[in-house]
């Protein structure tokens, strides 16, 4: 494993363990991934992680570690599904495009707000620059995201 593979390992780490520990209690966390949501002066850094029965967004800091904000759980029936990188359901169809196919966003809304991240991983570049638990993460939380939709 070369250095920008251990550091996403490492990143990927902590960003899993961060989450984790705001999942709720008897759950088990299936996957995490960083993701970043922009606004209009500033990115937020977030921990966005899928137990069998919620999302959970945690805010984190430029060193992968949770931020004084609570993290957010959410279940299936409090969101609204925009877009899903793209408009083809189910994991296969998401895996099997390339980079010009999707689009880069996980688009919904949750208890009023509006969330856009933008999540590292599912092209064959993207891949070779993410870590291994990223990538599963991201198809975690793509299954999660579009049984909701459904």
């Amino acid at each position: 494993m070369g250095v920008w593979a251990n550091k996403q390992e490492d990143a990927h780490r902590k960003i899993y363990e961060a989450v984790e520990d705001a999942s709720p209690a008897n759950e088990t966390l299936i996957g995490a991934v960083h993701a970043s949501m922009q606004s209009a002066f500033s990115v937020k850094f977030l921990g966005v992680g899928v137990t069998e029965h919620h999302l959970i967004i945690l805010p984190l800091n430029k060193r992968w570690k949770p931020t004084d904000e609570p993290a957010l759980l959410l279940r299936p029936d409090d969101l609204e599904i925009d877009t899903l990188f793209d408009r083809k359901p189910g994991v296969a169809g998401f895996l099997a495009l390339n980079a010009e196919e999707r689009g880069t966003q996980l688009r919904f809304s949750a208890r009023g707000k509006k969330y856009k991240l933008e999540v590292m991983g599912g092209t064959l570049v993207q891949d070779a620059l993410t870590s291994s638990g990223q990538k599963d993460g991201l198809a975690a939380l793509y299954e999660f995201l579009d049984a909701a939709r459904s």
